[in-house]
């Protein structure tokens, strides 16, 4: 479900999304946080960027929401907001099950840094 809304393909992030929720049995941070997380990065994929922060904000702590905060950001055209957020994630020094977030992260958000450089020497 993360790698498709990731990768730009809403429609089956939501499918997965639905099967989901329809598959939690369990409480706690399953049931109410992280569909909520997940949610965000849905409507990340479908550029629906105001509905899509306070979603991701639910799990604010978590490496995955973080890259969709600053995907959100960087759609929204707001680079420093995207860049401060991920400087916040690649400063993080204490992972859990999030260590994963961390290598899609630098993948994904380096050019952000990258373009941000290239255009201040410009």
């Amino acid at each position: 479900m993360i790698a498709l809304a990731l990768g730009g393909r809403p429609t089956l992030a939501r499918q997965a999304l639905a099967s989901l929720h329809k598959s939690i049995t369990s409480t706690g941070m399953e049931r109410e946080y992280l569909p909520r997380m997940l949610n965000g990065l849905v409507l990340v994929a479908e550029d629906k960027l105001f509905n899509a922060l306070p979603e991701l904000r639910a799990m604010e702590g978590d490496g995955f929401a973080q890259i969709g905060i600053v995907e959100a950001y960087r759609k929204a055209g707001k680079k420093a907001e995207a860049q401060v957020t991920r400087d916040a994630l690649f400063a993080k020094k204490d992972f859990d099950y999030q260590t994963s977030a961390i290598p899609i992260a630098h993948f994904r958000l380096k050019p952000i840094l990258y373009s941000a450089e290239s255009q201040a020497s410009r």
